[in-house]
């Protein structure tokens, strides 16, 4: 490479990012993780600072993918704290937003991550970064029970989120994190179908397949899998969720040791990944799934649970603590119990 051969650092760490991002674009996840975390890493050595900001935003995705959520979280933190420094208003919102995002899988205080974004929203921004900062705050505010009308309605309505793909991705990413806090999964599993189809990158139809099944919607549970089957796979990460997917499936009709050994095995390296996000979502799947009386799957929901309260995530603990509550039979065998109950009613009046 002539940037190389000529001794261009600057040069060549810009490429190399660039490549990377390309690649991970291309959902080559892991090659792309490989030159981007090289070429990020090789910046910051060489004081190319706004290559090496460019590079690290990238890769919290690609790490959060493959690797691990705190890692990932780690990585945009110290970027943050580098554009801070230098100055760099934008790189500054869209870490600051990233990080938004990430403390919602790491179990980190949602109150913190929300007050870093209203100290941001403070300052003098211009509208489209402050469009951009507003929206990243979602999840963490949906996780936490906040009212969500208005500054839903402010992210709908501003035209450059809705332009792009990764922007019309981000809205329904969004809208993900609303219909979670709001307990409709079914709501939770159009969006990330949405995000994921606007922008496949992402990874997200695991998250769609295995939402629609702890709502109790078998056909559309197997639809999403059959779609994310016919997509690259992007990391372990999305992985692990379609495994979860295909095990609450697998729940729901009936074959509840299969479903047990993929549920464990989605649980082991979600938690591995650290994402306590995910860990708790498959923890709700599993109870809804396979039943409280489950002594494993209560003892994955009672670990989350304590890790959702500590987050300050209240929508999904309340979700978790009614779960725990319900009777034993799963979702699919308390609608089989229903239907014949509303049968036998019926012969009994007539």
């Amino acid at each position: 490479m002539l940037a190389d051969q000529l001794r261009l650092d600057g040069v060549l760490a810009e490429a190399l990012v660039t490549r990377g991002t390309a690649l991970s674009m291309g959902a080559r996840t892991r090659e792309g993780l490989l030159v981007l975390r090289g070429g990020t890493e090789f910046a910051r050595r060489i004081g190319a600072t706004s290559t090496y900001l460019r590079g690290a935003a990238n890769l919290m995705a690609l790490v959060a993918s493959e690797e691990s959520a705190a890692e990932a979280v780690e990585i945009n933190r110290q970027a943050l704290k580098v554009a801070r420094t230098a100055g760099d208003l934008g790189m500054t919102v869209w870490l600051a937003g990233n990080l938004a995002i990430g403390v919602c899988f790491t179990g980190e205080s949602l109150s913190d991550a929300i007050a870093d974004v209203d100290e941001l929203l403070a300052l003098d921004l211009a509208e489209s970064d402050r469009d951009y900062v507003t929206a990243r705050k979602i999840p963490a505010l949906a996780l936490s029970g906040a009212d969500l009308a208005d500054i839903v309605a402010r992210v709908d309505s501003s035209r450059r989120l809705q332009e792009d793909a990764q922007g019309i991705s981000g809205r329904h990413f969004d809208r993900y994190f609303v219909a979670l806090g709001a307990g409709d999964h079914s709501a939770a599993a159009h969006e990330a179908a949405l995000a994921t189809e606007a922008a496949p990158n992402q990874g997200f139809m695991g998250n769609a397949a295995l939402a629609a099944a702890t709502g109790g919607d078998t056909t559309l549970a197997r639809q999403y899998i059959a779609r994310a089957d016919e997509l690259p796979v992007i990391g372990r990460y999305d992985l692990a969720t379609r495994r979860a997917a295909r095990a609450a499936v697998a729940a729901l009709e009936g074959r509840g040791d299969a479903a047990l050994s993929d549920f464990r095995e989605s649980v082991r390296t979600l938690r591995e990944m650290g994402s306590v996000l995910d860990v708790g979502l498959v923890a709700l799947a599993m109870l809804r799934t396979l039943g409280p009386d489950v002594p494993e799957a209560r003892s994955v929901a009672d670990e989350s649970l304590s890790r959702f309260e500590r987050q300050g995530a209240i929508r999904l603990a309340e979700q978790l603590r009614q779960a725990l509550a319900a009777g034993a039979a799963p979702l699919e065998s308390r609608a089989v119990i229903a239907e014949a109950d509303d049968a036998a009613t019926a012969r009994i009046t007539t």
